[in-house]
């Protein structure tokens, strides 16, 4: 069964896509003032474009999050940022909108390769490609300054189905999935079974939400998850959407050991909604919620809407703009689920006598815990959680986790009624891990009230020590204690654990030699401080505050030390980091060789080559022959010895003749460094001549417009092949040669003889 079987690519669809061709290839990245930018990814997954939407007004050092968007067949980034309008939402919202290109190259019809095995893994295939050009945007920090607990995909139709395969392969990456008119994860595994699946479903939720848990790996956790679906959808059936909830609420219930046990027939909460408008559409929204009350899926039904992104705008194809938005109902879900460790109090809020005290953790157990208790919401400056608290009067609480990482977990509340005041004990140091002796007092709010404790772990009553002057402990040591007023009231037993244990501080990465700057973040095993200093000199307590990763960018002795909250101190650590600087990368720009420009037939019965036209000619003649255009630079001005990182051919659309786009993707040959036909001159054997490399790399969305430019990355198989010692010839051409239409069926590029501004241009970066 051919991919044009396939979402968004039926037969139909592709009958009528030389009608509306110009609509559906429009290469604008929609109505919004920031910039668009085009990238290539190439690495050992493999290649593919990809392009960066990054907002008005946004500054490079402010963190902001991330959304991928994954397109359907036979869309372009342009098309599926014009129809979602993300990237207006981008603008008012202030994040990065990243849109990984799938080409012809690697399916026919432009979508991402779902139902094939080689792509449903971590490290491999299409998913690596997709989380590698994730990670390239968050590791460009000179551009964009991305917050790693904030990074999201979600696509429509075959991009829904590979945002599903995303959160099963990459959960550490993303923190939360979107998936509008998709499929569950390994819902097929052939192309028979990819269309059995978007009609019928496919296999069962349950048994694929193991599959999905299966594939996490030792990277399992709770994906949350946000899903639209039409009623009227019969590209990819409404079951489907039932199917995704289904599959990844399986895959939750198991990343939560069963913490998490939703029910797909009783959702937490339906509520029901209706577009303005006459036309516009009715709509069921579920929710399933965690025992904290957190949402961790939403699931969307559109009433009679049919393959379409929902609220969506006509600028692009596939979107229905009388459904409610599905871009802004994504953006909401997504910011209320940062990737972050889990987070919770013991004992829950409720009504308590006396006075409760109250334990805060977190997984993983070395993340930290932010709290307040006066109903603000907490920031990483409010109070740090290190050992249980006393509430003896009512409060709100409220408190979240960050890992080591930076990730933070959502705002957690619990609300606490303490009904009889009792006397409040605070220790002047909060148990925790020490590198010496610590000192602790004991003190009451109640003026009449005793306290009584006891080191040995036993629980302290009346006949316990009597508290009358600060302890100190020497070595690790459990203290509980209570007071008692002379009004009878007690507080409950507090419990502090003290441990003191030898300090270890860690650098990474350790002191060595580097290629390129290095951030480096320095830990301690206990709370407290670091002070350190990157001038050789000896750090004290006056030195500068570690307080997040320290930039190193030359040569230098990094040297620390650790303050406890006792204010013990360590010994002093030194680490010496020896940096080599890369040479930069820098840009050649070429214009092609007016003389040698021009365009050559697939049999001399159409004409002979011709190099004076103003314009470079591809396609088909009316004889149904093939026409292949031909362009050569002079990149004699490589320099010797630099190492090309990458080059892109530029062309220009001459102008409006009539073209079908019915002959495939337009590519290009690299000649060898001895020109086509083993010379440079233009002649009729360029057009059959053997290349050094063939297809080096399709053009991106084939030009609509006069003056349109397009650009062909090429591949890293043919950089070898940009002769430094004279010229480079390129032989470009569709995947078929004609359509056997008996017409003239050509596209027509500027040459250089026709245009200097417009010129055919071949960009290499060199380092």
């Amino acid at each position: 069964m051919k991919m044009r079987k396939w979402l968004l690519g039926t037969v139909v669809w592709m009958l009528l896509l030389a009608l509306v061709a110009p609509s559906l290839l429009t290469q604008s990245a929609a109505a919004a003032a920031g910039t668009w930018e085009q990238f290539n990814y190439s690495g050992t997954p493999g290649a593919r474009p990809y392009f960066v939407y990054t907002p008005a007004n946004y500054t490079p050092g402010t963190p902001v999050p991330l959304v991928v968007m994954l397109h359907g067949c036979t869309q372009t980034p342009a098309d599926f940022s014009a129809g979602t309008q993300m990237n207006a939402l981008a603008d008012t919202n202030q994040f990065i909108v990243v849109y990984p290109q799938q080409t012809s190259t690697y399916n026919q019809n432009q979508c991402w390769n779902w139902f094939d095995t080689a792509h449903m893994s971590r490290g491999s295939g299409e998913p690596a490609i997709i989380a590698e050009i994730t990670k390239s945007v968050m590791n460009n920090t000179s551009k964009w300054s991305v917050d790693s607990s904030r990074v999201y995909v979600t696509g429509l139709s075959a991009g829904a189905a590979m945002s599903a395969i995303m959160g099963a392969t990459y959960p550490d990456l993303y923190a939360a999935i979107g998936v509008h008119s998709g499929l569950e994860y390994k819902s097929a595994t052939t192309q028979t079974d990819a269309l059995t699946a978007m009609r019928q479903g496919g296999p069962n939720p349950t048994t694929q939400g193991q599959a999905a848990y299966n594939a996490m790996g030792a990277y399992a956790r709770v994906m949350p998850t946000i899903v639209f679906q039409g009623t009227g959808d019969y590209t990819v059936y409404p079951v489907n959407g039932d199917q995704v909830i289904q599959q990844y609420m399986q895959t939750d219930k198991l990343a939560s050991n069963s913490a998490y046990n939703a029910s797909f027939n009783s959702p937490s909460k339906t509520t029901t909604g209706q577009v303005a408008g006459t036309s516009g559409k009715a709509y069921t929204t579920y929710q399933w919620n965690d025992n904290n009350g957190n949402v961790v899926e939403e699931y969307w039904k559109i009433t009679s809407m049919g393959h379409a992104w929902s609220g969506g705008s006509t600028a692009g194809s596939y979107t229905d703009p009388n459904g409610p938005s599905a871009s802004q109902a994504m953006y909401t879900f997504f910011m209320n689920h940062p990737q972050g460790p889990s987070v919770s109090a013991s004992p829950a809020g409720g009504t308590y006598n006396n006075s409760v005290q109250i334990t805060l953790s977190a997984t993983p157990a070395n993340a930290s815990i932010y709290y307040t208790t006066d109903g603000t919401t907490p920031t990483t400056t409010s109070t740090k959680y290190t050992a249980p608290f006393t509430l003896s009067q009512s409060a709100s609480v409220k408190y979240f986790a960050v890992d080591s990482g930076g990730k933070k977990s959502a705002v957690q509340t619990q609300v606490y009624t303490v009904n009889t005041p009792a006397p409040l004990i605070t220790p002047s140091l909060v148990g925790n891990t020490f590198g010496g002796p610590v000192t602790v007092s004991l003190t009451s709010n109640d003026a009449t009230a005793s306290i009584y404790y006891t080191t040995d772990g036993t629980t302290p009553t009346t006949a316990s020590a009597k508290y009358t002057a600060p302890l100190t402990f020497s070595a690790s040591t459990t203290l509980k204690y209570f007071g008692k007023n002379t009004a009878g009231y007690s507080s409950q037993v507090q419990t502090q654990a003290y441990t003191i244990t030898a300090f270890q501080l860690s650098a990474t990465p350790a002191g060595g030699t580097y290629a390129g700057a290095q951030s480096v973040s320095l830990a301690s095993n206990m709370p407290g401080a670091i002070y350190y200093t990157t001038d050789g000199t000896t750090p004290t307590t006056a030195s500068a505050l570690y307080n997040g990763p320290l930039s190193v960018t030359t040569s230098q002795t990094v040297k620390y030390i650790g303050v406890d909250l006792a204010s013990n101190k360590s010994a002093v650590q030194s680490q010496v980091y020896t940096i080599t600087t890369p040479p930069p990368v820098q840009t050649l720009t070429l214009p092609s060789i007016a003389a040698e420009d021009g365009y050559t037939y697939q049999f001399t019965t159409d004409g002979v080559p011709n190099s004076t036209n103003p314009y470079v000619e591809v396609g088909s003649t009316s004889l149904n022959h093939g026409e292949a255009g031909i362009v050569s630079f002079n990149t004699s001005t490589i320099p010797a010895g630099a190492t090309i990182v990458s080059a892109t051919l530029t062309m220009y659309r001459y102008d409006n003749t009539l073209f079908n786009y019915d002959l495939g993707p337009l590519t290009a040959d690299i000649a060898p460094t001895t020109g086509f036909n083993n010379n440079y001159a233009l002649e009729s054997a360029d057009y059959g001549a053997i290349a050094a490399v063939s297809n080096i790399g399709n053009f991106d969305a084939l030009p609509t417009a006069q003056y349109q430019a397009i650009s062909d990355s090429i591949s890293t198989a043919a950089l070898s092949y940009l002769n430094r010692g004279g010229k480079t010839q390129f032989r470009l051409h569709f995947q078929k040669p004609t359509n056997n239409a008996y017409m003239i069926d050509v596209l027509r590029f500027f040459s250089t003889n026709g245009s200097t501004t417009y010129a055919p241009t071949l960009t290499i970066q060199y380092q």
